[in-house]
């Protein structure tokens, strides 16, 4: 006669009530999806930390736009802006002026900044004056609006919703040199 061969949980658990193997395979159940949450949650922070890691670098290595027009030179300080790349920010404006503080770092993570931007008005500065800017080869005055979006907890609570006539004052030292950001003037504050 062939005999059954059973392995040791199955002889524990035909010994034990019914209930007592239920909780324990519940238990178990409970045990292995925790287990896989925690694996996963464990996997997406190395990947948010390298896509982090991998932005900051990318940042950092941004040069200077050259070639682009005083529209264009706004035009791609809101993309920087957008994007969080700090370290193109500051390069296009003026160390002094940036709205980006020195001790952030190359980037800042956020989900959109901006929702719309109109670039309105692009005006020659004839004698505009800035330190570092006296006799400029050329300068420029271009206002831009744009609908600035605060979500999922990002974003400056400096800034209004609809952000109306800013004006950028953007210099070339000489014909080689590209546009830079001298002044930004927000309608809400005085200052430069």
């Amino acid at each position: 006669m062939e005999q059954e061969i059973k392995s040791p949980q199955t002889e524990a658990s035909e010994g034990a009530p019914a209930e007592t193997v239920k909780k324990r395979d519940i238990f178990r159940a409970v045990l292995r999806v925790l287990t896989l949450l925690l694996l996963a949650a464990a996997i997406a922070l190395f990947c948010f930390v390298r896509f982090l890691k991998g932005k900051e670098k990318e940042c950092r290595e941004t040069v200077l736009p050259t070639g682009l027009s005083a529209v264009e030179t706004v035009e791609r300080y809101f993309r920087y802006w957008d994007e969080g790349n700090n370290a193109g920010m500051r390069l296009i404006g003026v160390p002094e002026l940036t709205v980006v503080s020195p001790d952030e770092g190359d980037f800042s993570f956020g989900a959109c900044y901006f929702c719309d931007v109109t670039l309105d008005r692009c005006e020659k500065a004839e004698g505009l004056m800035a330190e570092g800017f006296e006799g400029c080869f050329e300068s420029a005055i271009v206002t831009a609006d744009f609908t600035y979006k605060r979500s999922m907890g990002f974003g400056d609570a400096a800034l209004k919703e609809k952000n109306t006539g800013w004006e950028f004052y953007l210099a070339r030292p000489s014909e080689g040199d590209p546009f830079r950001i001298m002044i930004v003037k927000d309608p809400g504050r005085t200052e430069g």
